[in-house]
């Protein structure tokens, strides 16, 4: 049995290129991206605005009183890296220990959330 849909993992030197572009790509964020290159251009919606939600539900915001915050996007087409430029263009902090957006969970079709590491 040949199967040709075997997905290998990344060498350590692959993984080490893909972050070093992933910074080159946004560069001077008050996060980390860990979203792999590879999903960067993907298509997440085709709604022409949508709003993504940030919420302070990790344990690291225990003492602060942190509202949740919106951020409204505009475009066409819109893919992970077009919401990712469009958060740092909005001055999109993650302050606590955990800094690494994975994903943007989608709750409706332009309705997301921020997924974070934690």
């Amino acid at each position: 049995m040949n199967n040709t849909n075997i997905e290998t993992e990344k060498t350590d030197a692959e993984y080490e290129a893909e972050i070093e572009l992933i910074e080159t790509m946004f560069p001077n964020t008050q996060f980390t991206v860990s979203i792999p290159i590879e999903e960067l251009d993907v298509v997440v919606t085709n709604e022409p605005v949508i709003m993504v939600k940030q919420t302070f539900t990790c344990h690291c915001y225990t003492n602060c009183n942190k509202q949740t915050e919106w951020y409204y996007i505009r475009g066409s087409n819109i893919t992970n890296k077009y919401i990712l430029n469009e958060l740092i263009k909005q001055g999109l902090k993650l302050e606590c220990d955990h800094q690494f957006i994975e994903f943007f969970h989608k709750i409706t079709e332009c309705q997301f959330e921020i997924a974070t590491f934690s």
